[in-house]
């Protein structure tokens, strides 16, 4: 029986959990090894393909908020990109959480409880690689 959860895709059922882990590409840099915390593991296994297969809906999103407060980036260097996205994630919460939003939606159950567990770092590590993302494609 397939319940709201689950998914019959190619003749598999597949529940939520499957579904999400399966849309997430592969980061081979993304290395787990013995001595990795399990906050670095999260952050390699987690959020980093996360960030990948979301990156064109987090460009979208940094794309609008430029555009509607009319700035203009092409002429921008490096470090002034990172220091605007930076101060934007710091002071915006409505941008930081819709961007934060973005990624946590894709994780499953578990995930989001050890993300809410750590949360003040795993905001910090996300915000971090979403500001190390869009520098180059704003």
């Amino acid at each position: 029986m397939v319940n709201d959860f689950t998914l019959v895709l190619f003749g598999r059922e597949m529940d939520r959990k499957n579904i999400i882990q399966q849309l997430r590409p592969e980061i081979p840099k993304a290395e787990v090894l013995e001595r990795t915390t399990d906050i670095e593991r999260f952050q390699n296994v987690v959020l980093r393909p996360i960030l990948k297969f979301q990156h064109e809906i987090l460009k979208s999103i940094i794309e609008a908020y430029l555009t509607k407060l009319g700035k203009n980036t092409t002429d921008w260097d490096l470090p002034a990109k990172e220091l605007f996205l930076e101060k934007v994630l710091r002071n915006d919460a409505v941008v930081r959480n819709t961007l934060c939003g973005v990624v946590i939606g894709l994780m499953t159950t578990e995930e989001v409880q050890t993300y809410y567990s750590h949360e003040q770092e795993m905001r910090r590590r996300t915000c971090r690689m979403i500001v190390q993302r869009l520098i180059d494609v704003i």
